[in-house]
């Protein structure tokens, strides 16, 4: 099963978040490959070293975090992305100009959405309101896992 993970899924498979055991379990159980473009690797690092300015982590726990990231790239549980960029800001702008009037999206998630789509995923997972429902509306089928 081929399914896109937005960096808010990816990061409660690294840090215990609310929904981080229900989607541990779920992944465990379907044995999906985590896609991660350097956009995702960008989001992923400054998340954790966020969680370290706002004091909810130390750097040595962010280290630990950086460094599971990075192996599991390095072992393939990861599957590395390589997109035409133009082609996914292109179609990210398109988005932006069709849907943000109504949907009131942020252009992070806008590039998410444009980037499953540029490569070639059908599914997402997002915990996310407003990019589940631009992901909607764009054909994506979105994988509800919250409880």
């Amino acid at each position: 099963m081929k399914i896109y993970f937005d960096t808010s899924a990816i990061i409660k498979l690294y840090y215990p978040e609310k929904e981080s055991e229900r989607l541990s379990k779920w992944n465990i159980e379907n044995q999906i490959v985590i896609p991660v473009s350097l956009f995702h690797s960008l989001e992923i690092y400054n998340a954790f070293a966020l969680k370290v300015f706002r004091g909810e982590i130390t750097v040595e726990q962010y280290d630990r975090l950086a460094e599971c990231f990075t192996a599991d790239i390095i072992s393939g549980v990861i599957k590395e992305l390589y997109p035409d960029w133009n082609q996914v800001f292109q179609k990210a702008a398109e988005i932006a100009r069709i849907y943000t009037p109504d949907l009131g999206n942020r252009s992070l998630d806008i590039i998410h959405i444009a980037l499953a789509m540029e490569t070639g995923y059908k599914k997402i997972i997002t915990f996310d309101k407003r990019q589940s429902d631009l992901a909607a509306t764009n054909g994506l089928e979105v994988i509800h896992l919250a409880g």
